[in-house]
């Protein structure tokens, strides 16, 4: 019988002889140098038209490896977009109507994953995250996860060309409320991971909930680092991260046992967890809020329940339970208050410096507050 013997796989895309060898050299002994500018355009041409060309992912933040490939971002207006892709780099899907598209190539020794973006879809991103009065989730065109690893991207990239415009678009996201935006998105999602830990917790599925402690906590840990500054969307160089912030109030020490589960020993890990994560929460919240604690752990302190989860809504604070509870500003910091930390006098001495009420009027509110919360079943 005849056998059709030719090639099952065909090579679309691969280096030259002189590139080869340097990928090569990669994986046999170190990581090449970066490109240069000249480099990359003597490989791809079209790129010399391009608005801006930057690398960035973990080489540039120095978490690199043998195996990493170099992540390049090409700019360029919508109109030319299509003059500056290369003929001979594999695309990655069509064509979208946004202007951006992905593709892979090879450039000095590494594989390259080579993003298009057109100009206007980055200015018009970096507006949906300029400040505003409402930072938080529920405003509308929120970033999708391809537009915020886009914004993580260009704020850590290195230029090769269009150095002016690269600066001038980091300089927006800093003066942004992406962060904040961002920590805002990992608190919620974390409440309703938590909100789902504890009822794993009480229906005693010590499996599960051990696996969703560790997520919990992860989410605490990525809202804590968003609110920081450190945007990025991944959690795959986590340990770098929390090492580069050394936050105070998240030892690298005590992050890496609850992350790595080397403590998990037995059934009473999880609630363990489930409070770090809470107060984690809560102090992205105070945080977010402008909140400066007026208590110091107080016994008598209020706390909230786990489990509860929080988010800002069309200029109202929204705590959701079994049923949902809108309050304004007055309402809203109490709410954060009740952390554990403050009393009731404390909680008024809170208010009265801060949004300027007499110390009889903030006992009032603070006091018809907590008689509803508690009546809720939303404190403890």
């Amino acid at each position: 019988m005849a056998h059709d013997l030719s090639p099952i796989f065909e090579l679309s895309v691969g280096p030259d002889p002189a590139e080869q060898a340097g990928v090569e050299h990669a994986l046999r002994d170190s990581i090449p140098p970066l490109p240069s500018y000249e480099e990359v355009v003597r490989r791809y041409p079209r790129l010399a038209d391009a608005t801006c060309v930057f690398i960035s992912g973990s080489l540039v933040d120095g978490w690199g490896n043998e195996r990493s490939d170099l992540d390049i971002f090409v700019i360029a207006p919508e109109a030319r977009i299509a003059g500056v892709i290369p003929d001979s780099v594999a695309r990655i899907g069509g064509d979208s109507d946004d202007g951006h598209f992905d593709a892979m190539g090879t450039v000095g020794g590494f594989r390259a994953d080579i993003e298009f973006w057109s100009e206007e879809h980055v200015d018009a991103l970096i507006g949906k995250a300029q400040p505003r009065d409402e930072p938080y989730l529920g405003r509308a065109g929120e970033p999708d996860a391809a537009e915020q690893d886009l914004l993580y991207r260009l704020h850590i990239g290195m230029p090769l060309s269009g150095h002016e415009w690269l600066a001038e678009r980091k300089r927006r996201i800093d003066a942004s409320d992406f962060s904040v935006w961002l920590a805002e998105n990992y608190k919620v999602d974390g409440e309703n991971q938590l909100d789902d830990l504890i009822g794993m917790i009480a229906s005693n599925d010590v499996k599960s909930a051990v696996l969703m402690a560790r997520d919990t906590y992860l989410s605490a840990v990525q809202a804590v680092l968003a609110h920081r500054g450190d945007i990025s969307p991944s959690s795959k160089w986590i340990a770098h991260r929390l090492a580069r912030a050394d936050i105070d109030d998240l030892p690298m020490d005590d992050a890496w046992n609850i992350l790595t589960m080397r403590d998990c020993t037995d059934a009473d890990w999880p609630i363990a967890v489930a409070r770090k994560a809470h107060r984690l929460f809560l102090a992205v919240e105070q945080s977010i809020a402008g909140h400066t604690r007026c208590g110091t752990a107080s016994p008598r302190g209020i706390e909230r329940r786990l489990g509860v989860r929080t988010f800002r809504n069309d200029g109202a604070t929204v705590v959701a339970d079994v049923a949902r509870h809108r309050t304004g500003d007055v309402g809203g910091y109490i709410w954060s208050m009740c952390d554990g930390a403050h009393a009731e006098d404390d909680m008024a001495r809170c208010l009265a410096r801060d949004l300027g009420l007499s110390p009889a009027d903030a006992a009032e509110h603070v006091a018809a507050a907590v008689d509803e919360l508690r009546a809720s079943g939303l404190i403890t």
